[in-house]
């Protein structure tokens, strides 16, 4: 465009807003876009080669939600897959929905289970896990599942879900890259020393925390004294 307009009098924007516009005529079929994604999942839907299931979703004022199973991957990959990871993208839209993807592991690889399209009005974080755990009870009821370690982020909302839904002996592990992200947050807070560690609240919690796994300057000196020996020799 530029080499034919060295000089143009419309800018990037307005040409990306032309192509969306263009773009948008292939998959919104509503104004309402939560009408709009079902309608569109349904003509999906309608071709015997795409086959969909869907969730059955709670009820609950200020929340609209759908939810759906891919059953061509989980027919073939059901007695294989026991490692199961959740996530999700926040205000995915400008509507403010969320996507919460599940996916199997299978080979190495992460195959696609399902997914929720959620939208809630109200703060309460109990409401939200209703719809999540139905779609993990799905999986683990109804398609027979059998979880053995499920991967997630830091959002306590899927994390007490997960343990709410899975058997107690299930391993489970926070995504890396949140485990990172965190660190390193904490690490760039310079000139700020952390809250008191108490280890009998963390015993009461985690019983299987050693209680004398404590911060270095909460440390008898005599201790603190041996560890900086031990560093400055390594």
């Amino acid at each position: 465009i530029l080499k034919t307009h060295p000089r143009p009098r419309f800018s990037q924007k307005s040409v990306y807003n032309q192509w969306v516009k263009q773009q948008q005529t292939s998959w919104q079929c509503c104004d309402d876009e939560f009408e709009s994604a079902k309608i569109l999942l349904q003509e999906f839907a309608s071709d015997p080669v795409h086959e969909l299931i869907s969730i059955p979703m709670p009820e609950s004022d200020g929340f609209c939600a759908l939810g759906f199973v891919f059953p061509s991957v989980l027919r073939k990959w059901d007695s294989i897959i026991c490692e199961v990871a959740l996530d999700s993208t926040f205000q995915t839209n400008k509507a403010s929905f969320e996507c919460f993807a599940l996916l199997g592991e299978v080979g190495g690889s992460g195959v696609p289970l399902g997914f929720i399209l959620l939208k809630s009005n109200k703060p309460d974080v109990n409401e939200k896990e209703k719809y999540i755990r139905a779609a993990i009870r799905f999986i683990t009821v109804v398609w027979k599942i059998r979880v053995k370690q499920v991967l997630s982020d830091k959002d306590m909302t899927e994390i007490n879900t997960l343990l709410g839904e899975l058997l107690d002996n299930i391993k489970y592990q926070l995504c890396f890259w949140h485990c990172i992200r965190a660190v390193k947050t904490r690490l760039s807070v310079l000139g700020c020393h952390p809250a008191h560690y108490d280890a009998a609240e963390a015993f009461r919690e985690f019983d299987w925390i050693d209680w004398e796994f404590v911060p270095i300057n909460q440390m008898p000196e005599e201790l603190q004294t041996e560890v900086f020996a031990t560093w400055s020799f390594i």
